[in-house]
């Protein structure tokens, strides 16, 4: 049994380029690279970042399947039962939002806010993948 259960270990996604999504996290949200290998002869080259305590793996496959349509699109993928998506903490979300659409990120929701007072916007990453930013709620 771990000591304290309540520690992530890390957080993994499949992509198709390992070096543009390791850059495009390094920019965003300032992971750095920390390791890469390849499992096996034939295996997935994978690339561990880190940023503070928080681990993203990266794997890539030479033949990965798509991702699936109901992933891609919110409404579809928050009513499918399974995880979710990752979500990244910023100091100023507004500042955050505009910079990634400056820079011509894909961002599918504007900031809004939850009842409880926590604000979020989604954005997708360089395959696709659903990606929330959230401004956490000062306590």
């Amino acid at each position: 049994m771990v000591d304290d259960a309540s520690v992530l270990g890390h957080i993994a996604l499949t992509v198709s380029d390992i070096e543009r999504s390791a850059s495009f996290y390094g920019r965003y949200f300032g992971f750095s690279s920390e390791q890469s290998f390849r499992e096996g002869d034939s295996g997935p080259l994978i690339a561990l970042l880190r940023k503070g305590s928080v681990v993203l793996e990266l794997f890539q496959f030479e033949v990965a399947n798509p991702l699936p349509h109901d992933r891609a699109v919110l409404e579809e993928d928050l009513s499918t039962v399974g995880v979710k998506h990752t979500a990244f903490a910023v100091d100023d979300i507004a500042k955050e939002y505009e910079r990634m659409g400056s820079d011509g990120v894909e961002c599918i929701t504007p900031v809004s806010n939850l009842s409880n007072g926590m604000s979020y916007f989604f954005f997708k990453d360089p395959d696709g993948i659903l990606v929330e930013v959230v401004e956490q709620i000062q306590r």
